[in-house]
């Protein structure tokens, strides 16, 4: 009998000793999750595709969501429709960003051993200045030991930024034709902001300023955000990798 108890002392023992080894290390756990959210936002500004991809776990259910100006709000439902989306938007925009992210006051909180929610707050510093505040979240999952993310959620402090139609009000710009097709009889405004040329398709264009180098301001309205930009015609195909911001265009120099 004794040597019976004993033996199963040394068991229970045992199996304690294996569960505690087992156990995940929170620093460790903490500092991988960590590490591929900050993966994720230094591949999307060096517009990495490969290492972006990496960052992710790619299932049926993940999701993106993002807050709008206007208090709506978007997103891309399933790993098809992120990867569709984001991509184009990778081919749009190659070149490079130049923001600034900083994060802070990380919450993490282990659901199980191989899921977490993530929650924090992010600073975007562009040019010029202009700075972002957004409330973000994160649901990641492990997959095969390694962190990876499943759900993003953005939510954006639009009372700390500015609208460009506000930074482009007063400016002037001048009216060009739409060269994606001979005899084209669209139109678009090219003007200068913080140095860079800019390229947008008018709404409400006077008939009187539809010819080439007409000159306008803007009054500050703008629609819509950026949109991929068509073929005037029939067809009005899209062109590929362009896109324009749409802005309303009522004042006249």
């Amino acid at each position: 009998m004794k040597t019976f108890l004993f033996c199963l002392a040394i068991l229970s023992f045992s199996i304690a000793c294996q569960q505690k080894a087992s156990a995940p290390d929170p620093k460790q756990e903490e500092k991988g999750i960590l590490a591929c959210i900050e993966a994720e936002t230094k591949a999307w500004i060096e517009r990495d595709t490969v290492a972006w991809l990496n960052c992710y776990a790619q299932l049926p259910n993940s999701s993106q969501v993002w807050s709008n100006r206007n208090g709506s709000w978007d997103g891309n439902h399933g790993w098809d429709n992120i990867f569709k989306e984001n991509i184009k938007d990778f081919r749009a925009n190659r070149k490079m960003r130049t923001d600034k992210f900083e994060g802070s006051n990380y919450q993490i909180q282990m659901c199980g051993a191989d899921w977490a929610w993530v929650t924090f707050n992010q600073t975007i510093r562009r040019d010029r200045g202009r700075t972002y505040m957004n409330f973000e979240s994160r649901l990641m999952t492990k997959v095969n030991g390694t962190w990876k993310l499943v759900g993003n959620a953005s939510l954006w402090d639009y009372t700390q930024t500015s609208n460009i139609g506000d930074l482009l009000t007063g400016q002037e710009g001048k009216v060009i034709r739409h060269t994606s097709a001979t005899g084209s009889s669209d139109w678009l405004i090219e003007t200068i902001l913080f140095e860079k040329t800019m390229r947008l398709y008018p709404i409400g264009l006077p008939d009187a300023l539809k010819k080439e180098g007409s000159s306008i301001k803007f009054d500050g309205e703008f629609l819509y955000g950026k949109h991929q930009l068509y073929k005037p015609g029939t067809d009005n195909k899209p062109i590929p990798d362009v896109s324009v911001n749409y802005l309303r265009i009522d004042a006249v120099i």
